[in-house]
């Protein structure tokens, strides 16, 4: 947990130090170009990932020390990945050729988009060694924030923020890649069985991860197509510091998931969650209170309209804490992961409803999406609770 959570930090903390410096040199137009292009690469890396961030993590716990079947599975997800990344990269290069875009854009997100599909942190929460994931990601964060105040110099520059994002995804997945033969694993050639059954089972979880997509980093690209740059920009400021806010919580959910797969200690959970969650709420309500503040420090006057934005997130944060936990960790000890992905395939629908009212009305903002993300989320919140009660009873 503590690796996790020092990864997680690390993972916001690079984005977190760069953003006032990119707002003020980008400016507000270019700066929306960016995180455009950002919550789109977001989207493909859910192609890519293809679930596997969720069950490889399970199946490997599952595994314990058996190296050579965990060898082949993992040999398989790579397999697989490897056409995964080609149909992202001939779909970006779609959008490349309609939207005008720059060739240097093209070129940076594309290497970019590859050394990211093929990181493997769901390997080593698999067999639970964080800390290799650990030093290549912190190493990789900070080659990420050097590389961009060196070169990201003005807004012609903009499309250096992803040569940097490559650079960075390139240390990160070779030394991922030092640890992981180091440790006595290896490449083989997958067993067709093997892939097509991980193929088959990991199809779930990525309609789900594409579902929770249509109401979270997907929201920065529909604004910027249909609301333009400015809207995207407004909105993703306050999305950034909503997202460095989650990621404090995401180690505690990411190192339950695999050991309440394995213990299946329901005391465990709620005991932890009555720990963690009066720390979350208290840290929730000091940067709410200073949100204009937090806001103008990061992004300066230009973007005091995400003020609101960002508090409208903060209280989505506080449910998302809860579902998060109350979804993957929780529903692994019944092994009833469908009814998870069942309430984010709904969500998905109803957000996608949301978002057509609020374009037909012309009502089509930040923070509309962001109101509409929250109701979402106390949907999402109020499916698992309810559920997860009645198949408690029935054990």
């Amino acid at each position: 947990m503590i690796s996790l959570f020092i990864v997680q930090v690390f993972n916001y903390l690079s984005p977190i130090l760069v953003l006032p410096f990119l707002s003020r040199v980008l400016g507000v137009d270019k700066f929306g170009v960016v995180m455009i292009n950002m919550s789109l690469s977001m989207m493909f890396l859910v192609v890519s990932d293809y679930g596997f961030g969720l069950l490889a993590s399970y199946k490997i716990a599952k595994l314990g020390e058996d190296k050579i079947k965990i060898s082949n599975l993992f040999s398989s997800i790579i397999t697989i990945k490897i056409f995964l990344f080609l149909l992202c990269f001939i779909a970006y290069f779609f959008y490349f050729e309609i939207n005008k875009l720059s060739l240097s854009l093209f070129v940076f997100f594309s290497i970019n988009l590859f050394f990211q599909s093929f990181q493997f942190i769901w390997f080593f929460q698999g067999i639970e060694k964080m800390k290799y994931a650990t030093l290549s990601i912190v190493t990789s964060k900070v080659i990420y924030a050097v590389s961009i105040f060196i070169l990201v110099t003005d807004e012609s520059r903009y499309s250096y923020v992803f040569l940097s994002l490559s650079i960075s995804s390139f240390f990160a997945l070779l030394l991922s890649c030092y640890f992981y033969f180091t440790n006595g694993y290896r490449l083989v050639i997958p067993d067709i069985r093997v892939t097509l059954s991980i193929f088959k089972d990991s199809t779930p979880f990525f309609f789900s991860r594409a579902a929770v997509n249509v109401y979270t980093t997907a929201s920065t690209f529909i604004l910027g197509q249909f609301s333009g740059v400015k809207e995207a920009a407004l909105y993703s400021g306050a999305e950034k510091i909503y997202q460095a806010g989650q990621s404090l919580t995401q180690p505690f959910t990411q190192a339950i998931y695999p050991y309440l797969a394995r213990s299946n200690d329901t005391k465990y959970l709620f005991k932890a969650l009555a720990l963690i969650f009066p720390f979350y709420l208290i840290g929730v309500m000091i940067v709410y209170y200073f949100s204009d503040y937090i806001i103008n420090l990061f992004y300066g006057p230009n973007f005091n309209d995400s003020i609101y934005i960002l508090h409208v997130f903060l209280l989505s944060s506080l449910v998302t804490f809860l579902s998060v936990n109350l979804g993957y960790p929780a529903y692994s000890i019944y092994g009833r992961l469908d009814l998870v992905n069942n309430s984010v395939y709904i969500a998905s629908v109803l957000q996608a409803f949301s978002l057509f009212f609020l374009f037909e009305k012309e009502m089509l903002s930040g923070r509309n999406v962001a109101i509409s993300i929250l109701f979402i989320e106390i949907f999402v919140l109020v499916f698992r609770t309810v559920f997860l009660i009645k198949i408690m009873r029935h054990k």
